[in-house]
């Protein structure tokens, strides 16, 4: 499994009483929307020192305020802040893996840990514009294939355009539309141009134009398993047409009532099927099918006729 792979996991399995884990490096923009999203659930305060800084006690005597190290006299006020310090640097350590936890084990503070993990992960100015530049490049190339389906094509188009919207904040809705819409495989065509012949398209946010399109791409899975589905009814009249055609084929037996050598008159047979609109339809039966389809009517026949004396032969035999 690799670290990326891992980074993710993590991050899809935030829980509320357990803080996102950061692996390594990447998505660590992903990595701080999630733990403030973590604090903010939990406990706001938290986050507070984090942004903030820790707390320092005071004390003040007259015009002269001091730092306040001796714990005896620290206040109410003073004992939950710096609780609330202790859990903020006790969280941020637990999101950290061991090998990240050891570069920056230095620091003592939630605020410092924080701030030194953003300067080493989000780079100088330098980086952050060759990231910004690889951000746009994905999105300008984005493209959907042929035999993806819709959901991963919108999926990666989503990854795509968030990911670029980290370095740029400018990025529209309107862009982001256009960008889906011309990215699709030929086969959304149709859709495309029906949706943009909507009075409010241009009102569309980009879920709104999501939606739209795999509200089409149901209705035509629904219809494909619609057809899927039918079963051809022949009409009762067409049905005994086809029986008929056995009758076509005449069979004479051999002299002397011998019923070792039977001849077909007729080789082959066609139906005209109808249907409710009157237009034909040829079936063709396989002639040696009707042959001994009729070989064996014929037999049958003359079996109950008593025309055939086979030696201990009974009606049950034919079966």
């Amino acid at each position: 499994m690799t670290t990326s792979t891992l980074n993710m996991n993590d991050l899809d399995s935030v829980q509320p009483n357990r803080p996102p884990r950061l692996v390594s490096g990447e998505n660590f923009e992903d990595w701080k929307r999630c733990l403030k999203a973590f604090f903010y659930y939990t406990d706001y305060n938290q986050w507070e020192s984090i942004v903030n800084g820790p707390h320092v006690p005071k004390t003040v005597e007259g015009t002269v305020t001091s730092i306040n190290t001796d714990p005896i006299t620290f206040t109410e006020a003073d004992t939950k802040l710096l609780d609330r310090d202790k859990k903020a640097l006790g969280a941020l350590i637990l999101c950290l893996h061991q090998d990240i936890f050891n570069r920056f084990a230095e620091h003592t503070t939630a605020k410092s840990l924080y701030d030194a993990l953003c300067e080493f992960y989000d780079g100088n100015e330098d980086l952050k514009l060759d990231r910004k530049a690889q951000a746009e490049k994905e999105f300008n190339s984005f493209v959907g294939y042929s035999q993806e389906n819709l959901t991963d094509i919108t999926n990666r188009f989503i990854s795509v355009s968030s990911n670029l919207k980290k370095y740029d904040d400018k990025l529209g809705n309107h862009e982001q539309v256009t960008k889906l819409l011309d990215s699709l495989p030929p086969q959304w065509s149709l859709q495309i141009k029906l949706l943009k012949q909507e009075r409010n398209f241009h009102d569309y946010k980009l879920m709104d134009v999501i939606n739209k399109l795999e509200s089409f791409d149901l209705d035509v899975k629904r219809r494909e398993y619609n057809q899927s589905m039918m079963v051809p009814n022949i009409p009762s009249q067409n049905a005994a047409l086809i029986s008929s055609a056995a009758n076509s084929y005449i069979y004479s037996a051999a002299p002397g009532g011998s019923s070792s050598h039977v001849s077909a008159k007729s080789v082959g047979a066609s139906t005209n099927v109808g249907s409710s609109s009157n237009a034909s339809v040829t079936t063709q039966i396989p002639s040696d099918t009707m042959a001994l389809f009729g070989m064996f009517i014929h037999s049958y026949e003359a079996l109950v006729a008593g025309e055939l004396k086979g030696k201990g032969m009974t009606v049950e035999d034919m079966y």
